[in-house]
């Protein structure tokens, strides 16, 4: 008999880390990271994403993941106005503030945030996004921040580069952190800003970079999306209108198979829970002060209850 299967180039997963859950999950680099943070959050998993904003090549993240780098405060001249707030080349224009000190604060405040994260964590995840990188006075920014593009140096990192600094990087954190499991996964997303070839060199220099951390580091895995995009949906259905990012659609089933990839029976048991208590208190009560929604907010309460005393780690509204 012949299945749908047959038709489809399936893309082998294995199951190397049987996570229980105890820690917590932080996802770090492209925007990538936020979708299967996003999937994770929605099943009420201890996960922390992106600190600082997302950063796309792998000169960002390795700093991202440096000791040293985070135990620093803001550097000033890093500082730029942009749509009448100020923001910095260390972090996305989402943390902008209406004042440089408030600025300062709000970025020490999450460094904080992010090392804490690094050294708690049981699985760190890097998405890298593109080997491309843009640099200022030679400090690699994570966001340019809507400035002229001729105040940056715009390259393409060798392999050489990224591995020595990802490795420096991740030699320092297992200083502080000896019982992480480090996945590493390349983002599907295209960078079509110089044209397709680009593209091309671009992914597979990070190819070829994961692939020289796996063979040189012990608890390090490789969970293939990029495979799994380009190879099983490979179809422009899967993609938003611009064809270069992913829909929700296709979200879905990357978190569905990283959830596999990472998670042993009890993991795929607590997902079913998880999802049954996340849809109660998503549900929209049309008539708050009726009987029903009574009635419906005192079993959600009651099941809530049940549900966190099984799983004490989950916190609502983080």
């Amino acid at each position: 008999m012949e299945y749908i299967e047959d038709y489809m180039t399936q893309i082998p997963l294995s199951h190397p880390l049987n996570f229980k859950m105890e820690g917590p999950l932080l996802m770090l680099g492209s925007c990538f990271a936020d979708n299967i943070y996003n999937y994770l959050k929605d099943r009420l998993l201890p996960v922390v994403s992106n600190p600082l904003g997302p950063a796309y090549n792998p000169l960002s993240i390795a700093q991202l993941i440096d000791k040293h780098y985070l135990e620093q405060s803001i550097k000033e001249p890093l500082i730029v106005q942009t749509g009448g707030l100020f923001g910095s080349y260390e972090c996305h224009t989402k943390l902008n503030q209406e004042s440089s000190q408030q600025l300062v604060q709000t970025l020490d405040s999450r460094k904080k945030q992010l090392l804490q994260a690094l050294t708690s964590s049981r699985i760190l995840t890097l998405s890298l996004g593109s080997s491309y990188y843009y640099s200022y006075e030679g400090f690699t920014v994570l966001n340019c921040q809507k400035q002229k593009n001729s105040l940056f140096d715009h390259r393409m990192a060798s392999v050489d580069l990224m591995y020595d600094k990802l490795s420096q990087s991740l030699d320092l954190l297992d200083r502080i952190n000896d019982h992480y499991e480090l996945i590493l996964t390349i983002s599907p997303v295209r960078y079509m800003t110089d044209n397709p070839i680009d593209n091309s060199l671009n992914k597979g220099r990070l190819h070829e970079l994961v692939n020289r951390i796996i063979h040189s580091r012990s608890r390090t895995h490789y969970f293939p999306s990029y495979e799994i995009v380009m190879d099983e949906l490979r179809d422009y259905r899967w993609y938003e209108q611009d064809l270069r990012h992913i829909n929700k659609q296709a979200q879905q089933i990357i978190g569905r198979k990283f959830l596999q990839y990472i998670g042993s029976p009890e993991l795929q048991q607590y997902e079913k829970e998880a999802l049954k208590i996340s849809k109660l208190h998503n549900h929209i009560l049309l008539n708050p002060h009726s009987e029903e929604s009574r009635q419906f907010v005192e079993s959600r309460k009651a099941k809530t209850e049940q549900f966190l005393k099984k799983y004490p780690f989950v916190k609502f509204g983080e």
